[in-house]
């Protein structure tokens, strides 16, 4: 139980009263009178005030959280008494949590309900545990009110962002892809599968008639094809002491997961086989290329507690267990980064070995301050020498980039505002011109 500021204020008034009525009785005698009537009116007060039995809390959420965006967490509230009553609600959310709003409020008539909500942000991936709701009631008078906890302690995990998949499900069934800031990839019309036969057009090319279905129908008949189904794209993804920067308070490591879980599910959505592997000086997870909603799953679990270590990622190792554990050709996606010509010489000359067997990509996320740092003008002597430092070490990241491609590499150098989109735009590229 708690006194509210109305019950502090009529405490005022009772001085004010027993000063008016201490002529008609002596003072002692006015101040119990008041307390007596004001004791006896909180007391009637707080009986009526709901209690916890008559007050039902439910939280609603989802048991796995996505990093580095905001989840809905709302708490539902019913009133089976059959008074309006003003609660306010504190959740115990994990202390590291960045929450919209610490206080929840609502008023409720008898016999109803409603929910509040807010949300939250984790920082990292990991589990962690909700706690106790923090309730206070207040009184119908607002004399007083209840206080109480409500345990609703619950475990949850937070994963890379999941939440961009059902985001994408969503747009791409509505035909809606460029609200994902992909743009429309041409196809090309090279695919290797024969899909049907249709009546030729004028802006088919010319191998694509069917001379025998042509001449049995007596027209012009064109074959369709389609992009080869059952591929395998598989994801290799650096989680070594380069991936442990962080850019707008996420670490690389965790851009790299979340581009990854959407291209996984954009590729088994196209038909394809994905694998996965997280490796730094040693390999941390492998999952074998297949499809479906079970291996989606599966490359979910694998990730979520995943983190960068400070160690140097050996290339190497993690090239020969992948050419021994896939041997079928692949498009074999690489997130790392790009430092220097020589910081990066071990992934040039490893993920060139995949070639022609594989088709690699090298997937580099650049930090953004590097650039603006570069294309700032300089001020004083401090200002020259960082921005040669910038201009430096982007002329090195060009130069690998380029060792790269000479050696049949395919590379993606983007800010992580631009990961996503680009590595998908990317894969439904090489589907679309049949590189596999």
């Amino acid at each position: 139980m708690f006194l509210s500021y109305r019950a502090i204020l009529y405490a005022g008034v009772g001085i004010l009263f027993i000063l008016v009525f201490s002529r008609l009785l002596t003072p002692v005698g006015a101040a119990l009178v008041f307390n007596a009537a004001l004791l006896v009116i909180a007391l009637i007060d707080y009986m009526l005030t709901p209690s916890l039995k008559n007050l039902r809390f439910t939280r609603i959420m989802e048991d796995k959280l996505s990093l580095g965006t905001d989840n809905r967490v709302a708490v539902e509230i019913s009133n089976l008494s059959g008074f309006r009553v003003k609660i306010q609600v504190k959740d115990d959310y994990p202390d590291s949590f960045e929450v919209d709003k610490k206080m929840l409020e609502l008023s409720l008539k008898g016999q109803s309900g409603s929910e509040v909500h807010y949300s939250v942000k984790p920082p990292r991936r990991g589990a962690y545990t909700f706690g106790h709701l923090h309730v206070r009631v207040n009184s119908i008078l607002g004399l007083l009110g209840r206080q109480f906890k409500v345990d609703l302690t619950r475990m949850i995990k937070v994963y890379p962002n999941i939440k961009e998949i059902s985001r994408y499900k969503i747009i791409a069934r509505k035909g809606r892809l460029i609200e994902a800031g992909l743009k429309p990839v041409r196809a090309y019309g090279m695919g290797t599968e024969f899909e049907s036969l249709r009546e030729y057009l004028p802006d088919d090319e010319f191998r694509k008639i069917s001379w025998k279905a042509t001449a049995r129908k007596g027209k012009i008949v064109a074959s369709q094809y389609q992009n080869e189904r059952s591929q395998n794209i598989f994801i290799a993804i650096d989680s070594g002491r380069m991936m442990t920067s962080r850019v707008n308070g996420i670490s690389k490591l965790d851009y790299a997961m979340n581009a990854a879980l959407l291209l996984g599910y954009v590729a088994m959505e196209k038909g394809d086989n994905v694998g996965m592997m997280v490796f730094s000086d040693d390999i941390k997870t492998f999952v074998p290329c297949k499809r479906g909603k079970k291996q989606l799953h599966l490359l979910i679990e694998s990730l979520y507690n995943q983190e960068p270590t400070l160690v140097e990622p050996d290339y190497g190792r993690a090239i020969r267990y992948l050419s021994t554990k896939n041997r079928k050709r692949s498009l074999v996606v690489i997130f790392t980064d790009l430092i220097d010509t020589d910081v990066s010489r071990a992934i040039v000359t490893y993920s060139r070995s995949l070639y022609p067997t594989h088709l690699p990509l090298v997937v580099a996320i650049n930090d953004p301050a590097l650039y603006a740092e570069a294309d700032k003008p300089a001020a004083d002597v401090t200002e020259v020498y960082h921005r040669a430092v910038a201009e430096d070490l982007i002329a090195q990241r060009e130069q690998v980039k380029a060792a790269l491609h000479k050696g049949g590499v395919m590379t993606l150098d983007v800010p992580p505002s631009k990961l996503t989109p680009s590595l998908v735009e990317k894969y439904l590229s090489v589907k679309a011109r049949a590189r596999l």
